[in-house]
């Protein structure tokens, strides 16, 4: 490499250096961030419709409907066992569940892109979360989705409030499904 003898070396490195380091800086601070209602996304009303009345099926063939959870808040997340922050935000989802058992359910449907049967049987046998897991390649193509985790938020009367993609791990999970308990509840506080 070529540096003219009146450019010093060493501020060049520590500039290469720290201009190859912003982008992990830019990245941490960019954590998604729970959203009000009046702020998150919402899908279109052809895309509402069909996660509404779409018939989910349990990993033993079971119907089941996000309607069957009315007065709940329902969380459909969208994932699959490669995508590591959707196996990171599980534990967050479970401690949620166990704190508000009464307020929240969360449908953990896998995307049909790449695990079959199989793959999300094994995932579910190795690990102990409340969760309803369910079949959601029917309907995961009629809702846009571009990449996962992809939860869609369903409010306590079954209307689509929104959704939220990525995730920021664990802890914020709960923030983000706490602070969603907490405003789809607006005459009372969450249920301990």
């Amino acid at each position: 490499m070529f540096f003219p003898r009146s450019v010093p070396k060493r501020p060049l490195l520590v500039i290469f250096v720290g201009l190859m380091l912003m982008p992990l800086v830019l990245l941490q601070s960019c954590k998604p961030s729970p959203t009000p209602s009046a702020e998150r996304p919402n899908l279109k009303p052809h895309q509402q419709e069909a996660i509404l009345n779409y018939t989910f099926r349990d990993w033993d063939g079971q119907p089941v409907r996000v309607s069957d959870f009315r007065g709940k808040i329902v969380i459909v997340d969208f994932w699959e066992t490669w995508c590591s922050p959707c196996l990171n935000a599980f534990p967050g989802f479970q401690q949620v569940l166990d704190e508000y058992p009464d307020d929240l359910v969360i449908l953990a449907a896998t995307l049909g892109s790449r695990d079959d049967r199989e793959t999300a049987l094994e995932f579910i046998g190795r690990h102990d979360y409340s969760f309803y897991f369910v079949d959601g390649s029917g309907v995961a193509p009629k809702l846009g989705i571009r990449g996962i985790p992809f939860k869609v938020v369903i409010d306590r009367e079954g209307n689509v409030d929104g959704y939220t993609t990525g995730s920021g791990g664990a802890n914020y999970e709960v923030e983000l499904l706490t602070s969603l308990i907490r405003e789809l509840s607006p005459s009372k506080d969450p249920a301990p």
